[in-house]
């Protein structure tokens, strides 16, 4: 027989006693985000079965006025991987391009704090974030950590 102890146990044996419930996980310790606008991702969130809905928890600190940071969500379905999207009218070849979802956080000069709960696509197995900044000096990025948790 298996035994669950030490740190973190509680929740993972809640997380058992729960079927499609995930604990509250940290999916990136906060660090600032790369310089330039250049992505950085999180933790892959495995996504159980019989969960409905996941919530981000975002802890970000500026080191610039006007910066703003955005997050992509990319669901993962078995091997295919598809950003959070809308479709768009087809293009003149045929082709129906997709247009990009991003989280918005507008983080202040002190720690902002700012949920976002999404439903979890019918087949989904896991989703992770793509972060990156923009705004008016991407030489001083701003400061991201990103916790999550899910149920029905």
């Amino acid at each position: 027989m298996s035994t669950v102890s030490g740190v973190g146990a509680d929740s993972a044996i809640r997380a058992l006693q729960a079927p499609g419930r995930i604990p509250l996980v940290a999916v990136r310790a906060a660090a600032a985000l790369p310089a330039a606008g250049a992505v950085a991702t999180t933790t892959a969130l495995s996504i159980p079965l019989g969960c409905e809905g996941v919530t981000f928890r975002f802890t970000a600190t500026r080191a610039h006025a006007g910066g703003k940071v955005k997050a992509l969500p990319v669901w993962t379905f078995d091997t295919v991987t598809a950003p959070e999207t809308a479709l768009d009218a087809e293009d003149g070849d045929g082709t129906l391009p997709l247009i990009e979802n991003p989280i918005s956080i507008t983080p202040g000069a002190a720690e902002t704090t700012r949920s976002v709960s999404l439903e979890v696509p019918f087949g989904a197995t896991s989703v992770q974030l793509q972060l990156y900044e923009i705004g008016s000096d991407l030489a001083q990025p701003t400061t991201v950590g990103v916790h999550a948790t899910g149920g029905r």
